[in-house]
Parts: C-alpha cells; structure tokens; sequence
C-alpha cells in the first residue's frame, strides 16, 4: 500500500488521542508544503480531553442551537394553537351576546307592545310596582300620547320621580352625544 506519510501520522494520532494513550504529549505531525516538501508541524501541547472538545466543539454548538430551535418551534406551535383555541371563544361569546342582544331588544318590543295595548289605569298600576328606572325605561319607549295618558294615571309624587329619571336619561343621552362629537371633531 501506498499512503502517504502526513495521513498516517494523523490516523496515528486520532486513534491515540481517542484511546486516551497520549496525554500532555506534543504531538507533531509532518506537513506537506505546496511543494511537495515535507516538514515539522507546530507541536501543540493539548491533553486528550481538550483536543476531543475543541475537536467536537462545533458539532456540539451546533447541535444546542438546533435543539433550542426545536424548542422554541414547539412553544411557538403550543402558543398558535392556544391563539387559535381563544379566538373560537371569543367568537362564541361574541355570537353569544349578539342572540342575547337580539332576544333583549325583542322582550322589550314585546313589553311596549303590551303596555301600548293595555288600558292606562292598568299601565299605570303595573308601572307604580316596578322601579323607578325600569318603569322609566318603558314610559320612554312608549309613543309620547300613550306615555302621557299613563304618567295621568300615577300618583304624582311618583311621575314626578319618573320624570326625572327620564330627564336626567335625556340629560346622560345628550352630554355623552356631545363627547362623542366632541372626539370626532379632535380626530378630525
């Protein structure tokens, strides 16, 4: 077999090192210059176990880089997944709230609708048990005649306090319409 010399030594050398034979030893291996000519290598004066570190220290490097990336994709698919769990939530409340909103506003149709239809002393009757902001609250859905025939109806003391339940609502409607107009016109 033909093999050259600077091979040899260096297989020489890689199975010492890996056998644990050469400890605090200077291993010098023969180079081959562009010419052809052979010469001494710089000795280097490592023990085993730190030319087996600097020898694998890349690979090793490497393979922590690689296992952090895995780490930081599966927390990364953990998280997307948990996104994806929250945002269906979120659109079954908000679905939720829409069916509430929409059976609300037709309880409170159907509850005019029925104080439209009753006879104003009865209204009146029905109303003076609820409280004051409920009762409020229908008198102002109501159409105006009819709101008025049954405020006739109730003691006074009471559509008094109905009156200004519904003025201080009006009075709420109306300053927070003007911070609204007031925002657009800042925006503007």
């Amino acid at each position: 077999m033909n093999f050259k010399p600077n091979i040899v030594i260096a297989v020489a050398a890689a199975g010492a090192l890996s056998a644990g034979l050469m400890t605090d030893t200077t291993v010098a291996e023969e180079t081959t210059s562009n010419e052809g000519m052979t010469g001494p290598a710089k000795p280097s004066k490592m023990s085993a176990y730190a030319a087996y570190c600097t020898n694998i220290g890349d690979a090793a490097q490497e393979a922590r880089a690689a296992w952090r990336l895995k780490i930081l994709n599966d927390i990364e698919s953990r998280i997307e997944a948990r996104m994806a769990a929250l945002d269906a939530k979120r659109q079954q409340v908000e679905a939720w709230m829409r069916r509430r909103e929409e059976f609300i506003e037709q309880a409170q149709k159907s509850l005019v609708d029925i104080y439209t239809k009753m006879r104003p002393d009865a209204s009146a009757q029905q109303l003076s048990m609820l409280d004051d902001e409920t009762a409020a609250a229908i008198l102002l859905k109501l159409n105006p005649r009819t709101a008025s025939t049954i405020l006739n109806e109730i003691e006074p003391a009471r559509a008094a306090r109905l009156a200004a339940v519904i003025a201080g609502s009006a009075r709420k409607a109306k300053a927070k319409k003007k911070t609204e107009d007031q925002v657009e016109d800042k925006a503007s």
